[in-house]
């Protein structure tokens, strides 16, 4: 077998045994999650297309309904002194527009629906995904990953044909960030900002709001109150953000100088390790690397 093959492999079996997800114990597993969602997007594209069909109908009997009022609004004592034209509009207000509820009502996206709720029931949850993101970064760590690389997908050089979104990013800062990692935490959320598009589900400010904190636990004050100062620009009217500006200033001995006030270089007489790290995980992180192992083919 290749090296290419094994590096995949054992990169794909890094992240199963990181993970604490059942759902991620096998590959067999991993792939039926693939062909359920390729039927899904079957089903869609079907929806689709009757959703399509559907609003294709609507749109002719609107426009054969403005059609035959523009012309009675053209000339509405010929129009309506025809028997005809009174009947016909008489029937169509009393039935066709009845009609047109039906068509509208009609639930095209039943099928759809069905098929979606009955695979959603073995569908990855909220907690396999936290999984996941703690496999990334626990990968991170162990071969030492450029965080920036990890959110392109390079890893180990291989490129994946997807990358990390900025939302994306966000989520595994957050998990970090519950999880009182505040280390990781600190990687993902610079990383967000790095990102050119905007998020779908946080704000620069929430982005901010998660930094500062992380920051400021991995002993980095001044940059703590560089941030909060920022977020104070964006949003003044929070106590919170407030407070904690002001707590970082006192912290850094604050020398007044002015409105903004410049603030002296802190200095920690000892940082406490942001990400501590025992003998049997450096020896374990080293065996994953291959450190000290030789294969002989």
């Amino acid at each position: 077998m290749g090296s290419f093959v094994l590096r995949n492999l054992f990169l794909f079996n890094f992240i199963l045994i990181c993970t604490k997800a059942e759902w991620f114990s096998s590959l067999g597993q991993m792939e039926d999650l693939v062909y359920d969602e390729l039927d899904l997007i079957t089903s869609l594209k079907e929806y689709i297309k009757a959703e399509e069909a559907k609003l294709d109908n609507i749109k002719k009997i609107a426009e054969r309904f403005q059609h035959i009022s523009e012309n009675a609004r053209s000339n509405m004592d010929k129009y309506l002194g025809h028997p005809v034209n009174q009947y016909r509009l008489v029937r169509r207000l009393a039935t066709e527009w009845a009609d047109m509820e039906d068509i509208v009502n009609e639930n095209v996206a039943e099928v759809f629906l069905t098929n979606l709720t009955q695979k959603q029931s073995h569908f990855p949850g909220e907690e396999d995904v936290k999984g996941t993101a703690e496999a990334i970064m626990r990968l991170q760590d162990t071969y030492r990953l450029d965080t920036h690389d990890v959110a392109r997908g390079i890893i180990k050089g291989l490129q994946s044909n997807q990358s990390l979104t900025a939302d994306d990013c966000f989520h595994i800062g957050r998990t970090a960030y519950l999880e009182r990692d505040f280390y990781h935490c600190r990687l993902w959320m610079n990383e967000v900002l790095n990102h050119q598009e905007n998020g779908l589900t946080y704000s620069r400010f929430d982005v901010l709001d998660h930094l500062s904190y992380c920051t400021a636990q991995g002993g980095n004050i001044q940059k703590a109150y560089e941030i909060t100062k920022e977020m104070l620009q964006i949003d003044p009217s929070l106590d919170r953000i407030r407070g904690n500006h002001e707590h970082y200033r006192q912290l850094l001995g604050e020398r007044k100088r002015g409105d903004d006030g410049d603030v002296e270089e802190f200095q920690q007489s000892k940082q406490q390790a942001e990400y501590p790290s025992t003998p049997e995980r450096v020896d374990y992180e080293r065996l994953c690397r291959g450190e000290g192992i030789h294969i002989v083919s």
